[in-house]
């Protein structure tokens, strides 16, 4: 499932402008072309800003470097410059150096432009209050106007996703570079975020990468998170789900909710790491703490099935609420199968079929299938084989099994649709590609009669119906024991 993956948790580093001035410091150390400043004076410059180096003789006589140096990287208390042109000058340790900013930053002038910034959050957020996206633009642009570079982060954000204004990701790309340039991590990210799915850009996977790599060596928890993702899922690099997990392990680390979902499914499924259902119990549950709705939904089926936790149906129904109230798709998918089931709540097949069409509507193919056979079997509904037919063409369409054999058999009835034992067959062979026991069952059948255009095959049909009686299927047991088998 694609998302815009934005990071959602506040890191505070403020800054508030001052007119042009000199800052002062001095050379901490030097690697290659890149000279490492400490800042003397609690002013902070900007990425782009010209440096001069120089070193005093004795009988405090200033001499100036050969050559120029602009910020490339801005720290807390520290700069990084590169040397720029032919043959500069070889500082050392302890050289003075001097920047130009026009746009100088003071970091002890904090206090009311954070103020703002966590204002404007609990607005985006609801925190304490109803959300209102309008009033957390008009906190954060409080922020911005006092160059807080979170202030131009969180706009940029408000106008990628479209929250309280419409979406206008030239402007988004606008505010990130902004905040960039002022040394920003969590805007890098986003800017990755901005090339990896083409919004306001041209798509470039390469470009995003970078910016991800130069986030997370920031240290920033959704930088490392994406660059993992690019390392799972083999994105501008080799497909390394190990090293993804390393990553997605360092943004759990330092708080961040959809890595700690992420670590989480790992665990569960054994993706860079062997199977743990304990650690997968341990990483949704501090992802549910933060308020992650996959986490919640992926935590409550974990106590559905009693993987990794004590079995409990009441409290995965517990989760699943939480999730889906949050408008999580499997959070309502998972919550509708509990109400069809009764389990760990009264049996409610209407409130299933609500729930199951809010996730179908959200492209869930899961409850497409779920919901047509609520009207193949007339579930909480009249049957109606149509309307049936109508939810498992998509999800069968998008590779779902038990679609795949429910519509194969409307198709083979004539119920709902045209007759066809062809368009029968088609649709058995799919779901039994994939090993689902009833259509390995019905398409064992079509070889024993040899209907749909398949030729009459008793060793064919002998083999579907084994490979469905040891998925367990007693319809294919009781087959191959009137095969005489």
């Amino acid at each position: 499932m694609k998302r815009i993956l934005l990071l959602t948790m506040a890191v505070l580093t403020s800054y508030i402008p001052l007119e042009s001035v000199e800052i002062s410091g001095k050379v901490e150390s030097v690697a290659g072309e890149i000279v490492e400043i400490q800042l003397d004076n609690g002013l902070i410059p900007n990425k782009g800003d010209k440096v001069t180096l120089s070193f005093t003789l004795p009988g405090s006589k200033t001499i100036a470097l050969k050559g120029e140096w602009i910020v490339v990287e801005v720290g807390q208390g520290k700069i990084k410059a590169k040397s720029q042109g032919e043959n500069p000058s070889k500082p050392q340790k302890g050289y003075l150096a001097k920047i130009n900013s026009p746009e100088a930053v003071d970091v002890k002038r904090i206090k009311q432009a954070d103020g703002f910034i966590i204002k404007g959050e609990e607005f985006e957020k609801g925190k304490n209050r109803p959300v209102n996206y309008a009033e957390a633009m008009n906190w954060y642009m409080k922020a911005l106007e006092m160059n807080h570079p979170d202030g131009y982060e969180k706009v940029g954000t408000l106008y990628l996703k479209g929250l309280g204004v419409q979406p206008d990701y030239p402007k988004a790309k606008e505010y990130y570079e902004k905040a960039i340039k002022m040394g920003n991590a969590k805007a890098l990210s986003n800017m990755g975020v901005l090339y990896e799915g083409g919004y306001g850009v041209n798509r470039d996977t390469k470009k995003a990468w970078e910016y991800f790599r130069e986030s997370a060596e920031k240290k920033n928890p959704f930088g490392i998170f994406n660059l993992g993702r690019f390392y799972d899922k083999g994105i501008e690099v080799n497909e390394n789900v190990g090293e993804g997990f390393k990553l997605y392990l360092q943004a759990a680390e330092l708080g961040l909710p959809i890595a700690e979902e992420s670590v989480g499914f790992a665990y569960e499924v054994g993706r860079g790491t062997p199977i743990d259902p304990a650690k997968a119990a341990e990483w949704y549950q501090k992802a549910s703490d933060h308020g992650s709705p996959r986490a919640q939904s992926n935590l409550g089926h974990l106590y559905s099935k009693g993987f990794g936790v004590p079995k409990d149906d009441a409290k995965a129904v517990s989760l699943f609420k939480l999730s889906a109230e949050k408008n999580d798709v499997y959070g309502q998918y998972n919550l509708g199968v509990m109400y069809e089931n009764g389990r760990g709540i009264q049996q409610n097949l209407h409130e299933a079929l609500r729930l199951y069409q809010l996730a179908a509507d959200q492209g869930l193919h899961l409850a497409g299938s779920n919901l047509g056979g609520m009207y193949h079997f007339g579930k909480g509904v009249p049957i109606d084989y149509a309307k049936a037919a109508e939810y498992y063409a998509p999800a069968a369409k998008a590779g779902n099994a038990i679609a795949q054999n429910n519509l194969g058999i409307l198709f083979e009835n004539g119920t709902g649709v045209p007759q066809s034992d062809v368009k029968a067959v088609e649709l058995y062979q799919k779901a039994a590609a994939q090993a689902e026991p009833y259509g390995m069952y019905n398409l064992a059948r079509m070889y024993e009669t040899g209907r749909g255009g398949l030729p009459q095959d008793r060793n064919a049909a002998i083999n579907y119906y084994q490979r469905s009686a040891e998925k367990g299927l007693d319809l294919a047991k009781n087959a191959l024991k009137t095969m005489g088998l």
